[in-house]
């Protein structure tokens, strides 16, 4: 029942998970009895958040805004890392993470130094999905720094010497891809993020906060 499950995620906090765990309990209960339901085998969802209160996410680190010399870093890596590209690319123009995944070499002008998002990658139940743009302002063309264009044709070129060593036929169709030549899932590429800083020994960067701040 509802209040049973209530009660199992109630002891969870008491165990001092934290709220994000208890939602991913939460969440997967929710999807066993949504299978079980659409099943026919019980009447409804007791886990879903109709019934179940979820607790509020909480930050477990503070939030920062990346200062000059640590956007120099990146900025200086561009060229030959796509992590600090992809992190330039978010600086220099407020791409969201699932725009910057979604990003398209067809959609790059090299000759006006522009950038039109038309996909974004999204993570779902299922794994990814490449959608359109989260807003219609994501098809305008983004003027992009020199510095910023080069760097991305150090990549390309790089990309392709890359995939013609690992025997994979045709052009590269997005910026970052994965070794298969696909979008790369949202999770990793934070995962990556966090790797990225812990070299530099800095934390707690998120793309998003980039949205307010220019290369």
């Amino acid at each position: 029942t509802p209040l049973e499950i209530q009660r199992i995620l109630n002891a969870a906090r008491t165990r001092g998970l934290s709220s994000g765990r208890i939602i991913k309990i939460a969440n997967v209960l929710s999807s066993l009895f949504g299978q079980a339901r659409r099943a026919k085998v019980i009447a409804y969802n007791p886990a879903s958040a109709e019934f179940c209160k979820r607790p509020r996410m909480e930050k477990t680190y503070e939030e920062q805004v990346p200062n000059p010399e640590i956007v120099a870093s990146f900025l200086k890596e561009a060229a030959a890392d796509p992590i600090s590209l992809a992190v330039s690319l978010s600086l220099a123009g407020g791409f969201r993470r699932g725009e910057l995944l979604g990003l398209k070499w067809c959609n790059i002008n090299f000759e006006s130094d522009s950038i039109i998002i038309r996909d974004t990658v999204v993570e779902g139940e299922h794994g990814k999905v490449v959608k359109g743009p989260k807003s219609k302002a994501g098809l305008r063309p983004v003027i992009m720094p020199k510095l910023i264009m080069v760097a991305l044709a150090s990549h390309k070129d790089r990309q392709a010497m890359d995939r013609k060593s690992r025997k994979i036929k045709g052009e590269p169709v997005w910026v970052f891809e994965t070794a298969k030549g696909t979008p790369i899932t949202p999770s990793n590429f934070s995962r990556s993020f966090r790797q990225k800083q812990k070299a530099k020994g800095i934390s707690g960067l998120r793309l998003k906060t980039f949205r307010h701040t220019q290369a």
